[in-house]
């Protein structure tokens, strides 16, 4: 049986701490990709068809983008292959639908939707719609969420952090 006994896991590039284990096993990555977006301003919409949320807000507490992710036109691209936990939570206001859905798109389709979801009967003056999972994703997949409320043409996305769209790598 062998041991090995490491502090820290140098880089190809020299990063002498690309990966630490401290002396209770925990493993430590300085950059792991993620991204936790939302809205400067509340988003109105006027129509009844569907729309690209356009997510942002990716600076001040607690918004940020690390990792190599990036944002563009609402969107995030993901740098490297790997597993996601990714989520949204939406949250309107002045919701006259028959109902909402919510698409998360991996390159701009919804056939088949990365997650989608569903609700109901969203009448009165706020409705959150949210979903998550996990994606196996590809470098440079581009992830965005597009939202339809039945029959309204006139609601809005609350700014702030009462709608966020986040994710990390896991693996």
């Amino acid at each position: 049986m062998s041991t090995l006994n490491v502090t820290n896991i140098k880089d190809a590039g020299g990063n002498a701490t690309a990966m630490t284990i401290d002396s209770s096993g925990r493993v430590s990555r300085p950059v792991i990709p993620a991204w936790n977006v939302s809205l400067n301003s509340n988003q109105s919409h006027s129509s009844n068809s569907s729309f690209v949320v356009n997510w942002d807000k990716s600076t001040g507490n607690p918004n940020f983008i690390q990792g190599g992710c990036s944002l563009s036109s609402g969107g995030i691209t993901v740098p490297i292959a790997g597993l996601y936990q990714v989520s949204a939570n939406i949250r309107f206001n002045n919701v006259a639908a028959n109902y909402i859905e919510l698409y998360l798109r991996i390159g701009g389709t919804t056939s088949p939707p990365g997650f989608y979801a569903i609700e109901g009967d969203p009448y009165g003056s706020y409705h959150t719609v949210a979903l998550s999972g996990v994606l196996k994703l590809d470098a440079n997949d581009t992830l965005d969420t597009l939202v339809y409320a039945g029959g309204d043409t006139s609601h809005l996305i609350s700014s702030g952090n009462l709608a966020t769209f986040t994710g990390v790598m896991v693996g």
